[in-house]
C-alpha cells in the first residue's frame, strides 16, 4: 500500500493531519545542512594557538600562562578542555559557545569580541577534528 493509499483509507480530517505533518517533516528535513569542511588543514601551532594567545592568553588576558581564576590556554592541551565538541558537533564546544555569546560574562574575550574571519578559522579548525599539528 503507498502513502497515498493509506490517507485515502482515512476520513478527510484525519488525511488533512497527515498531510500537514508529512509537509512538515519534509520542510524540516529540508533545513538541516551539512557543514562544508574545507580541505585546506588549519594548523593549530601556526595559526589558531597564535590567534588564542594574542586574544585570550596575553599578559593582561584571562587565561593566561600566570592563570588567575581561568583556566590557562596556553598550550593544545589547554584549548582542549574548551575544544570538547569537534567535528560536525564544532558549533556546540565550550570554545565556540564563548566565543560567538553576544554578551555576558560568557561573551569571550570580555568587551572585545573576536572578529568574525578569526571565530571562522577556529570554528574550521574544530571541523577539522582540531588537529594538534
Amino acid at each position: 500500500m503507498t502513502l497515498f493509499g493509506f490517507l485515502r483509507c482515512y476520513p478527510a480530517m484525519q488525511r488533512k493531519k497527515w498531510l500537514v505533518l508529512l509537509m512538515m517533516g519534509l520542510w524540516t528535513s529540508a533545513c538541516t545542512q551539512e557543514p562544508v569542511i574545507p580541505e585546506k588543514s588549519i594548523s593549530f601551532s601556526s595559526t589558531v594557538l597564535p590567534l588564542i594567545k594574542n586574544n585570550c592568553a596575553s599578559a593582561n588576558g584571562c587565561h593566561g600562562a600566570s592563570g588567575g581564576e581561568a583556566r590557562s590556554l596556553t598550550s593544545y592541551d589547554d584549548v582542549m578542555h574548551y575544544a570538547d565538541a569537534t567535528g560536525k558537533k564544532a558549533m556546540k564546544s565550550k570554545l565556540m559557545h564563548a566565543i560567538t555569546a553576544l554578551n555576558g560574562e560568557e561573551a569571550m574575550p570580555p568587551g572585545n569580541p573576536l572578529p568574525d574571519e578569526q571565530i571562522k578559522t577556529i570554528y574550521i579548525w574544530l571541523l577539522q577534528g582540531a588537529p594538534n599539528n
